[in-house]
């Protein structure tokens, strides 16, 4: 009786524990597909590319990208931080501070790609989004009701910060 209650408990115990470590990889993972991205771009300076100042990579990471329309427009004009005008039929989003504009990106999600140019600055840091493209560049990927898609991300090329 004894035996099978010491039994039991460890058991129990064992269950415990390995739950408590599944849960703690998956919320490990978790941050690592929204944090990557911004650690990635603090720790890693663009180089100088004496050709034509942009220099290409094939830095890649996952990371929550949703969309925008000109109907959430700051300005009448809808004018971008880059002083271009957002249009929603445009190849262009909204990136980081830490990549200037110009960069150019690639996603991928569910096997379809698109690749866009950021020409404006959005604040979807605090909401976890890495970033916010136009509902052309969304809609190449997957349907505007998704809203927020988990992607990967590849930056194509950079300009010098």
């Amino acid at each position: 009786m004894r035996v099978r209650r010491s039994l039991l408990i460890l058991l129990t115990v064992s269950f415990v524990l390995l739950i408590g470590l599944w849960l703690l990889s998956v919320v490990l993972y978790r941050e690592e597909t929204i944090i990557s991205p911004l650690s990635y771009a603090k720790k890693e300076r663009l180089h100088h590319n004496e050709d034509d100042n942009l220099r290409p990579t094939s830095k890649v990471f996952r990371g929550k990208v949703s969309w925008y329309s000109t109907q959430e427009c700051e300005n009448p004009d809808c004018i971008t931080k880059s002083g271009e005008r957002f249009t929603d039929d445009g190849l262009t989003g909204a990136c980081l501070a830490n990549y200037p504009f110009g960069s150019r990106f690639r996603l991928v999600y569910r096997g379809r790609s698109v690749s866009f140019v950021c020409n404006d600055r959005g604040g979807f840091g605090s909401l976890g989004r890495v970033l916010d493209v136009s509902p052309a560049v969304f809609s190449a990927l997957a349907p505007l009701s998704a809203g927020v898609i988990t992607a990967e991300i590849e930056v194509i090329e950079a300009k010098e910060i």
